[in-house]
C-alpha cells in the first residue's frame, strides 16, 4: 500500500480503483479513521515501509475487485510478537477468504528471524472463522470479555 494509494483511500478519492485496476466497493473501508492513523504513522516513519512491515491491498485480479486490506500493526516487539489486522469488503467477508490471507501473512512474518509469534486479535463472535483460525494451528487466549488473542508460534508453524 503505497503512500499515494493510502492518501486516496483516506480522502475517499474515486481514483484509487482505477490506479489499482480494480473496482472498490462503495462503503469500503468501514472506517477511514483507521487508515488515517496508518497514514500518520507512515509519514512519521518510512522505516516500516522500507522494511516491509506495512499494509497491503488484497485484490482479486480475475474479477478486478478489491477484496480488502491486511497488514502488520508494527515491527515485532521485544518478545518477537507481531500483530496483524485485516478488513474485508462485505462481499468477501461472506466468502471467508481468511485462511488464504492469514496463511500468506503468517508465511511472510516467519521469513523474519526476529518473529517468534504471530498474533491476531478478534471479537468473540466468530462463527466459521473459529475453525479457520484453528485450522491454521492458531491457539485462542481470552484477553478480555470481548477480545480473543489468536496466536501461532514459529515452533508450531515450522512443525
Amino acid at each position: 500500500m503505497e503512500l499515494s494509494y493510502l492518501e486516496m483511500l483516506v480522502k475517499n478519492d474515486d481514483k484509487l480503483g482505477p490506479m489499482l485496476g480494480v473496482t472498490v466497493p462503495s462503503g469500503w473501508p468501514s472506517s477511514r479513521d483507521a487508515y488515517r492513523g496508518l497514514l500518520t504513522t507512515l509519514k512519521r516513519s518510512k522505516l516500516r515501509l522500507t522494511q516491509g512491515w506495512w499494509f497491503f491491498f488484497i485484490l482479486n485480479h480475475r474479477a478486478h475487485e478489491l477484496v480488502g486490506a491486511a497488514g502488520f500493526g508494527g515491527l515485532p516487539d521485544r518478545k518477537g510478537e507481531v500483530e496483524v489486522g485485516y478488513e474485508l469488503t462485505s462481499d468477501y467477508f461472506k466468502k471467508l477468504p481468511d485462511r488464504e490471507i492469514l496463511l500468506s501473512l503468517i508465511r511472510y512474518a516467519f521469513t523474519r528471524p526476529d518473529v517468534t509469534t504471530f498474533v491476531l486479535k478478534t471479537g468473540t463472535q466468530l462463527g466459521q472463522r473459529r475453525q479457520i483460525y484453528r485450522g491454521l494451528k492458531m491457539k485462542p487466549h481470552h484477553i478480555g470479555r470481548d477480545i480473543i488473542k489468536w496466536a501461532i508460534t514459529r515452533k508450531v508453524y515450522e512443525n
